[in-house]
């Protein structure tokens, strides 16, 4: 039933946090709700930022993001559900339109999920959203005071949806943002540190120069990623809790050996240049309130028999 009342009430809280956050946002929120889309509506916007204002293909790209974002009268559409909005005919229009790799050349689009930060059924509240999405806003606010790199044009927030057999909470939430910045995967790599080293124990990092080619951004150790975002490793592993701490089970086809997350101890194969990030006070590690009014029986995390591990 708590499943069910979850996702009845989550189209209706995500578009309530939206309209809300970006009055206080430290990056211009592009859209107010339609998650869905994000990645879309982004990629055409961040294009366009590129075009000079005499260019024809700048009128067509606005042309093109505003009958995404508006209904039949040209108006933005505000209803959760709606058939002349529905994801259907807007992917259907996006495919009919195709970019210009030269026209994206300059900027990309960078897409962190923030899998330390997943709302979990019990916790789905307006102000839980906002209090999340407030701290990780102000991170990335300290990132781009902090470089000597143009800041980020703007950002777009959403929420991924999880359905995990063997998380804690199975039914989540994570936190996105989906940052405009220069095409530079340097400097991607030092956002996603930077976050790190600021208390995001688990991030995971897309570079998206248009919604068909992706390429991966490396995060800081890919053990971590596989603890709360099992789907990094099709069935690689399980998750199990160990005296408060949480444990990848029954490895099968990653290389991941071991990692016990909620310290700083971590012993799994991962490149050495990283090991002074895991070493960082406060980096990796942490989930805030994830333990918190834990009940293991209620769950079902029994401990394995010890024989059975040592036959992995």
């Amino acid at each position: 039933m708590k499943h069910i009342k979850f996702l009845h009430q989550s189209p209706r809280y995500l578009e309530q946090v939206s309209r809300s956050f970006n009055k206080v946002s430290n990056f211009p929120n592009l859209l107010s709700a339609e998650t869905e889309h994000m990645y879309l509506l982004y990629t055409l916007l961040s294009t366009v930022s590129t075009i000079s204002f005499s260019d024809p293909d700048r009128a067509k790209l606005l042309d093109v993001v505003e009958k995404l974002r508006a209904c039949s009268n040209r108006r933005p559409c505000h209803r959760l559900s709606c058939k002349i909005c529905s994801r259907t005919q807007r992917l259907q229009m996006m495919n009919n339109f195709s970019l210009d790799k030269n026209l994206v050349s300059s900027y990309s689009v960078l897409r962190l999920n923030f899998n330390s930060s997943a709302i979990s059924p019990a916790d789905f509240n307006k102000d839980n959203l906002i209090c999340k999405m407030h701290e990780i806003d102000m991170q990335l606010k300290g990132w781009a005071e902090s470089t000597g790199t143009n800041p980020p044009i703007g950002g777009v927030w959403g929420f991924g949806y999880h359905h995990f057999n063997n998380l804690v909470y199975t039914d989540v939430w994570v936190p996105q943002v989906r940052l405009i910045l220069p095409n530079d995967k340097k400097l991607h790599q030092d956002l996603l540190n930077f976050m790190l080293e600021s208390g995001e124990g688990v991030l995971h990092g897309n570079v998206e120069n248009n919604p068909v080619n992706q390429h991966e951004v490396n995060t800081v150790n890919d053990a971590l990623i596989a603890a709360y975002d099992p789907s990094w490793y099709e069935h690689a592993c399980y998750v199990a809790i160990k005296e408060g701490l949480l444990m990848l089970r029954k490895r099968k086809e990653s290389s991941l050996s071991k990692a016990l997350i909620d310290g700083l101890l971590v012993q799994t194969e991962i490149d050495t240049r990283d090991i002074e990030i895991l070493r960082k006070s406060g980096s990796i590690g942490r989930k805030r309130n994830f333990y918190s009014g834990l009940d293991k029986t209620e769950y079902n995390y029994e401990e394995e028999d010890e024989d059975e591990e040592e036959e992995e």
